[in-house]
């Protein structure tokens, strides 16, 4: 199981959602995968992870770990992430 430090994590912007009628939030996590970089945009509403930095040479093509330790960090420190969907 590859180590993950999460170093930033900030919402950027908050829309709403046409369909929904709700504000989708919008969050950009940066952090370390065994010491190779990631930056990812998180869409919670959507459930995308749009990566800016992906650290290939540590997950190769199975970002699961790394969506894992993100949820695991929003519970961790009671960040509202609004509605999730899938």
């Amino acid at each position: 199981m590859p180590s993950i430090t999460i170093t930033k994590c900030e919402e950027i912007t908050s829309g709403e959602d046409a369909l929904l009628g709700d504000v989708c939030k919008e969050f950009f996590v940066v952090g370390d995968v065994d010491g190779a970089p990631f930056a990812v945009t998180v869409l919670p509403s959507c459930g995308e992870y749009d990566y800016d930095q992906y650290p290939q040479s540590r997950l190769g093509e199975d970002d699961e770990p790394l969506q894992t330790a993100i949820g695991q960090y929003f519970e961790d420190n009671n960040i509202d992430v609004g509605r999730v969907g899938r």
